[in-house]
């Protein structure tokens, strides 16, 4: 097991539990949150209005609380599972603006993107 995060045999409520996979995976989101933000700014408003910037600094504030106070780790790590497919949609932006629609990896990142999705969809209905 690669972290002890979801483990029964881990003392203490679920909400004060922490692994060093969940914080790098913080780091990650905060990452790409910014890198996202930072294009949004650039092309404001064509890639996103008022709700899109209010979206990227409030998940960036959850995540800042929960990495910092090292709570409630597990409760952003599902919400963040449901932005798994965001990668891919970018990517197919950034592809059909390039004029990219007819190349393989506009073809592979739909397919990506769908079996991210049906993952996702899945995840939650459990």
């Amino acid at each position: 097991m690669i972290s002890g995060l979801f483990s029964v045999d881990v003392n203490g409520i679920i909400i004060d539990r922490k692994s060093w996979l969940s914080d790098s995976m913080f780091g990650v989101s905060i990452g790409y949150f910014l890198t996202d933000l930072t294009m949004i700014l650039w092309h404001f408003p064509s890639l996103g209005g008022k709700e899109f910037l209010l979206h990227h600094g409030l998940s960036m504030y959850a995540i800042c609380l929960a990495l910092f106070s090292g709570k409630a780790h597990m409760y952003i790590l599902m919400v963040l599972f449901t932005e798994a497919t965001t990668p891919f949609v970018n990517l197919r932006w950034y592809l059909d603006v390039a004029g990219q629609k007819d190349h393989n990896l506009y073809l592979y990142n739909g397919l990506a993107m769908f079996v991210g999705w049906l993952s996702n969809e899945n995840a939650n209905c459990v």
